[in-house]
């Protein structure tokens, strides 16, 4: 499963909890082993306002019902976030899986093309 939730850059997030809402829902109505990701424009970090809120809520949402393979084969998100996906050096992009699938690896290539986003590759074992 892929996504783009919005960003709500003067947070305002409804855009971004109706997206959020809605795509989990989504995930969650499939049995199965499962593999979603995406730009979820969300981080772990940042402060303590309406924004900063609702997107901790999203990856905790996210990582409720899925492993994100960065943090699963790094340690932690705090470490992951270190390792930004965005030219600017923040990390809106993850790739998640359910249990079952093993996450092998996770890069982040930096490339020039159109994007404002570096590639994410990863490689999960799938019985």
């Amino acid at each position: 499963f892929g996504t783009h939730l919005d960003w709500n850059p003067n947070g305002i997030m409804t855009n971004h909890i109706q997206n959020r809402t809605q795509f989990l829902a989504w995930i969650d109505s499939f049995g199965g082993h499962k593999i979603a990701g995406g730009d979820l424009n969300a981080w772990t970090w940042g402060g303590s306002n309406t924004e900063g809120n609702e997107q901790r809520i999203t990856i905790a949402e996210f990582d409720r019902r899925l492993t994100d393979l960065c943090s699963s084969l790094r340690g932690s998100h705090d470490v992951c976030n270190g390792t930004g996906t965005h030219s600017n050096g923040w990390r809106p992009d993850y790739v998640y899986r359910s249990s079952g699938l093993a996450s092998v690896t996770y890069q982040v290539v930096p490339h020039g093309g159109l994007s404002d986003h570096n590639l994410v590759v990863t490689e999960i074992n799938v019985p």
